[in-house]
């Protein structure tokens, strides 16, 4: 096997799409003449399609620049909300990560999730409302309802399907592959 140099550069990841930071680091990167191959930010809001607008609006922003054409789109951090919060332990986080990423298919390249498990906490209440998937060793590494929801999602098929009767709080996702019969 031989040796890989493969590897990206990019940034800024921002705590939020902070538009006029992204277009001065977009604007410093082409005049410097550097190496862009990803734009970053965090995205923290209950609203599902919060990425998606980030996400377009990078878009608009990157249509004038040919040179940045093939730059990625990636969320480095993301969730419904920055600090520990009751809804990180219920379906409702659950139900807003399967929105999130039914908005956002196609319109970013990446989305990484935070943190894997939740960490130390002198509480030890079930319930501390934690960023992971996974509750902490004290609290039995239990797998929380977002842990279930991109169980869900690793199940998608390559093929997406239209889907009709989405609106700001309904969100759907339909996928297939070579063998899926769809009938009319």
């Amino acid at each position: 096997a031989g040796v890989t140099n493969e590897y990206f550069i990019g940034g800024p990841a921002t705590s939020y799409f902070a538009r006029d930071f992204i277009n001065e680091f977009i604007k410093e990167a082409q005049e410097l003449g550097l190496r862009v191959d990803f734009i970053s930010w965090h995205v923290y809001d209950p609203k599902p399609n919060k990425i998606s607008q980030d996400a377009k609006l990078l878009s608009s922003i990157l249509s004038d620049k040919p040179s940045m054409g093939n730059v990625l789109k990636v969320v480095s951090e993301w969730g419904s909300y920055p600090q520990k919060h009751l809804w990180h332990d219920t379906i409702f986080d659950n139900s807003h990560m399967v929105a999130t990423i039914a908005k956002t298919l196609g319109e970013v390249d990446m989305l990484f999730y935070f943190e894997i498990k939740d960490g130390k906490t002198r509480d030890s209440d079930a319930n501390i409302g934690g960023w992971g998937i996974i509750a902490p060793e004290e609290l039995g590494f239990r797998k929380k309802p977002r842990f279930h929801a991109l169980t869900l999602v690793n199940t998608l098929k390559p093929l997406r399907f239209a889907v009709a009767g989405e609106n700001e709080n309904v969100y759907a996702i339909a996928s297939g592959d070579d063998r899926t019969h769809v009938r009319t």
